[in-house]
């Protein structure tokens, strides 16, 4: 576990906020010093994951900006912005995602920014432009190894470049070179693997490239072709999103009839991600969280357009995107509800603590997510990496005076 994640920079954006909350917790008397910091972080890591989750969800925080100003810049509708800004804040994956310290919501975050660096290229075509192309798929590249995803629409953006008229291949070859130059400088610096642990780093950006020959599960749940995903896909964006998703459909049906430059762009990365996954034996809707985010930006420009064409007043529209977005909200809420309940955990954990006598040894199947009985050791201690630092590196004095 402690390997899969030093390769994604929320561990660098979380180390940050780790290191802030201890120079704060020493400054304030929390913690006599970095033992004593490491071992209450073991015996009760609560303040560390709320800290982390805080983290999670400004970051996708920023990922409703960024939808908002994509609008702005790229469909230079605010009508656009503020739709794509609502239905990115409510929409049930992303939302889900943010609420963990999971690298998902960096995934999303970072392909919805490189996204929006290759749309401003198609639109403008200035120097400025792919400045901000090359920083954001540096951003990209540094965030998750999913970026790979968007390289056949790099391509089809070079292509367009290429078969331009009045555009020179001199001209097209230093505005490549320009992208390259800051997309790997930015790439390189954001993620220090590259430089430290090239080999380790560059064998792991590759792997993912083989997941469709990983089972998850035993059982055929799926067909496994390229229609059947998609059409998997939609009928999940339409069950969990309700009139979201079904704005996602039509946007996508539009794009195929449309074939604007930014529909043809936003269809080739769509379909990447099919092909991509289609072998997956399990699918979940967390494989797509790079490609949701920008779903939800020409799902918010169909509903702008159609406003636009029947001429729909602010009111009106804001009534109407209110009622689109109403069932995320009621669901979001239960979400939020539910969670005020007890977990099963802590219901095994009364049953046995009420039921087995005390001192019984119960194997446990995995321990990441096993219940929190009272044992010599705290529970975090079962994982390897924990248990080997308590063991090796904690003075025997600051043992004694926890356990």
């Amino acid at each position: 576990g402690l390997v899969y994640h030093l390769f994604f920079p929320d561990s660098y954006i979380l180390l940050i906020s780790y290191g802030i909350y201890y120079v704060f917790g020493l400054l304030l008397g929390f913690f006599e010093d970095k033992a004593d910091f490491a071992v209450k972080f073991l015996l009760d890591p609560s303040s560390i994951v709320l800290l982390s989750r805080i983290v999670t969800a400004f970051l996708g925080t920023a990922a409703v900006v960024v939808a908002y100003y994509w609008g702005v810049l790229i469909d230079r509708s605010r009508k656009t912005a503020l739709i794509a800004a609502t239905f990115t804040a409510l929409e049930w994956q992303l939302v889900l995602e943010s609420q963990y310290a999971l690298h998902q919501t960096l995934a999303a975050l970072s392909s919805l920014i490189a996204f929006f660096g290759m749309s401003l290229i198609l639109v403008s075509r200035s120097r400025k432009s792919y400045i901000a192309g090359g920083l954001t798929l540096g951003f990209a590249a540094a965030s998750h190894q999913s970026v790979v995803l968007l390289v056949p629409g790099l391509v089809y953006i070079l292509l367009t470049d290429l078969s331009e008229k009045n555009k020179t291949p001199l001209k097209t070859l230093k505005n490549w070179l320009t992208l390259l130059l800051f997309a790997i400088f930015v790439g390189v610096l954001g993620n220090l693997n590259w430089i430290f642990m090239f080999k380790e780093s560059f064998r792991f950006f590759l792997q993912g490239t083989g997941a469709g020959r990983v089972a998850f599960s035993s059982l055929q749940y799926f067909t496994y072709d390229i229609p059947s995903i998609i059409s998997w896909y939609f009928s999940e964006m339409i069950r969990r999103d309700y009139f979201i998703g079904l704005f996602v459909a039509l946007s996508f049906f539009v794009g195929i009839l449309r074939r604007k430059k930014l529909d043809v762009l936003y269809l080739i990365v769509s379909f990447t991600y099919f092909v991509f996954f289609y072998r997956w034996a399990f699918r979940w809707m967390h494989l797509f969280v790079g490609l949701i985010p920008i779903a939800m930006l020409f799902a918010a420009k169909s509903l702008s357009d159609i406003a636009s064409r029947l001429r729909l007043s602010s009111v009106t529209i804001t009534i109407f995107v209110l009622l689109i977005v109403s069932p995320n909200i009621i669901d979001l809420m239960k979400i939020d509800l539910n969670k005020n309940n007890y977990e099963t955990r802590q219901l095994a954990k009364q049953w046995i603590e009420q039921n087995v006598p005390k001192g019984t040894r119960i194997a446990v199947d995995y321990p990441a997510h096993a219940v929190s009985l009272s044992t010599k050791y705290p529970t975090l201690l079962r994982n390897r990496v924990a248990q080997d630092y308590f063991e090796n590196g904690v003075p025997q004095v600051i043992k004694d005076k926890y356990l």
